[in-house]
């Protein structure tokens, strides 16, 4: 599917509750460069306060508000990154079936499948056994060692040898 993935947070202004102004200039465009909304992704802070982390509530009120925008721009998913609690799953699935906005845990390097938040997360997601509920798979899950574009590509910057070789060796001592 052709289309645009967005970080709402970033991109518009007053995100999750952007203006009438900024959502009729996201309309126009749409319209003008016939933009397709695909995916919008969502990073759900739960470390707002210094003080304290977020309540469940407050985790999923939050969400909802991102699912109303993610309706509104005409997106039919939110991808959730890697340390979203699974506790949210079930208090949002009515809101993601109210205005058809699938949720997708993405599930990349360095926190995938082995470690205990995504496995509650697929858990979860396996209990409730919902189509708005599933998983994005970033294929750097597979990567072996640093990609050769990415060690030239930092080498013509000026990176010495010596931080490439360590990356590397961190990669070949993980268990695969």
């Amino acid at each position: 599917m052709d289309g645009v993935e967005i970080l709402p947070d970033q991109m518009i202004k007053g995100a999750p509750h952007p203006s009438e102004e900024t959502m009729a200039q996201w309309d126009e465009l749409c319209e003008k460069y016939q933009i397709k909304p695909v995916i919008s992704d969502i990073f759900l802070n739960t470390n707002l306060y210094e003080n304290r982390e977020l309540t469940k509530k407050e985790c999923v009120d939050l969400l909802i508000e991102e699912l109303k925008l993610a309706n509104r721009m005409g997106m039919k998913m939110v991808r959730l990154v890697s340390m979203t609690p699974s506790f949210v799953l079930e208090p949002l699935l009515p809101y993601c079936e109210k205005y058809d906005v699938k949720v997708a845990l993405e599930i990349h390097a360095g926190l995938s499948f082995d470690k205990q938040k995504t496995k509650d997360y697929i858990a979860e997601m396996q209990r409730l056994h919902s189509p708005y509920i599933g998983l994005v798979i970033d294929t750097g899950i597979f990567c072996k060692r640093v990609p050769r574009v990415m060690e030239n590509y930092c080498k013509a910057l000026g990176t010495s040898q010596a931080p490439i070789d360590i990356v590397n060796d961190l990669f070949a001592k993980c268990i695969y």
